[in-house]
């Protein structure tokens, strides 16, 4: 039986606490006056929105630009700030503490609490911000990239601007885009876009006039700004900061000074795709496990009741009784199970998850039992982890099947995070965790209340 990725999805249905990220310092409190301007984008289908659970009972909004992919991984440029801890008043917190992967989910489509209802999204693996930033409010570096999974040949990309191909200036035409809040809906979760012309330049940041009412503001952070050259369309800076009525200035982050710390995190995404990052893949939007997994995303669906039951379980009787109460759960269950362990067979051909094609998580299990007739069961691992499945290979009509062996979490750990060779940091490792458990994130994503971070 897989877990949840984490115990701390139920604050998954929690408020939106982060009242203000990446704004100006201001006296007083900061009004919630909406931005005005702005059109719908339905064509810049890179532009995806990311949320990050920080704690219990508070999570943030922002945007970001799919950059490049790689096999299955997909590179997301977005902001810093994003993806660190704040003190649920937006202001980053210091040492900076980076979000782990299971607390980041990345959400395609034109509108993300569309997608959200439906249970699209896509699961991450490792998680890095820039070397140099710190968490001011206007940091340059203000920059981080999320290795996100479930990438296909058709995934839509647009392309960090290039430091040849950087011709920025006073007086250059940008298009800012991102799901932030507008005039008519400060819980706004479409996707927009908005055209401005840079105010003012410097080497690492550039600024734009928002005095005409329109431009970025909250739930924005992490979005492009987005330039056309020859190569095609570019995205030459970060959402970062801003007034906080969003009636005055933004602020992005130039992309191009960051070339180094962006290729550098590209070159280290594994060739090699690992069981944890295939099985997460795939079930994500347009891969091949998806709609097994959609159909258990909703809590109340037999599934996750199911899930839930067996979850708690201590023994293998305890997971027995489970799949007795609730029958066509544990069917709906085991067929994405059964899809991811298909999917994934190369990868996972050794993990003890798919060993009867049922799942395994936690540390090393006990021996499975004997399966009844050939019917799989799962039994308790050591430290109160449930082990491995027993195998369903079942001898003459009548006999027990085999058990199986004690089960290991599905899935192996990415390569530790830390320093590489050309001097980025790696990120966060995305650590053992299980692509069938992530997919119960985004039932309780969709019941969270809606309330926005400031850029």
């Amino acid at each position: 039986m897989v877990r949840p990725r984490g115990a701390s999805f139920a604050a998954l249905a929690l408020a939106l606490g982060l009242a203000s990220c990446g704004q100006l310092p201001a006296d007083g409190t900061t009004s919630d006056s909406p931005i005005f301007g702005g059109t719908a984008d339905t064509t810049d289908s890179a532009v995806m929105a990311l949320i990050h659970q920080m704690t219990a009972s508070t999570s943030s909004a922002c945007s970001g630009t799919t950059i490049a992919t790689v096999g299955v991984s997909g590179v997301f440029l977005t902001a810093g700030h994003c993806v660190v801890a704040n003190d649920g008043m937006g202001h980053v917190t210091t040492p900076l503490k980076v979000a782990g992967p299971a607390d980041v989910y990345i959400i395609p489509g034109p509108d993300w609490m569309t997608s959200v209802g439906q249970f699209q999204y896509y699961g991450v693996a490792q998680v890095a911000v820039h070397p140099q930033y710190d968490g001011a409010v206007d940091s340059p570096f203000d920059v981080a990239l999320v290795r996100y999974l479930g990438a296909l040949p058709s995934t839509p990309v647009i392309p960090a601007l290039a430091p040849a191909d950087d011709k920025l200036t006073t007086g250059s035409s940008i298009t800012v885009v991102g799901f932030g809040k507008t005039q008519t809906n400060t819980m706004n979760s479409q996707r927009r876009e908005v055209a401005r012309v840079i105010q003012s330049i410097a080497t690492n940041q550039f600024v734009y006039d928002q005095t005409d009412l329109k431009g970025a503001c909250e739930g924005d952070s992490g979005g492009p700004a987005l330039v056309t050259t020859a190569a095609g369309l570019r995205v030459a800076g970060v959402t970062s900061f801003g007034d906080p009525d969003c009636t005055m200035v933004g602020a992005s982050v130039r992309v191009s000074p960051a070339a180094a710390f962006i290729q550098c995190f590209i070159d280290s995404v594994p060739k090699t795709v690992s069981c944890d990052d295939c099985t997460l893949a795939s079930v994500g939007p347009g891969n091949a496990c998806v709609d097994a997994s959609a159909a258990c995303g909703p809590q109340t669906s037999v599934c996750a009741q199911f899930a839930a039951c067996a979850s708690g379980c201590q023994t293998g009787s305890c997971v027995t009784q489970c799949r007795q109460s609730f029958p066509s759960g544990a069917t709906a269950y085991d067929k994405v199970v059964n899809c991811q362990c298909d999917a994934c067979a190369g990868p996972c051909s050794s993990s003890m998850g798919c060993v009867g094609h049922l799942p395994a998580t936690g540390s090393a299990g006990a021996p499975g039992a004997t399966g009844a007739g050939g019917t799989p069961v799962v039994v308790t691992g050591v430290g109160g982890s449930l082990g491995a499945a027993g195998s369903s290979a079942g001898g003459p009509a009548g006999a027990g099947g085999t058990g199986g062996a004690g089960g290991t979490t599905a899935g192996v750990p990415a390569a530790s995070g830390g320093k590489s060779g050309c001097g980025c940091d790696l990120g966060s490792p995305s650590g053992p965790r299980s692509g069938v458990g992530a997919l119960f994130a985004l039932a309780l994503v969709a019941k969270r209340s809606r309330r926005r971070p400031r850029r």
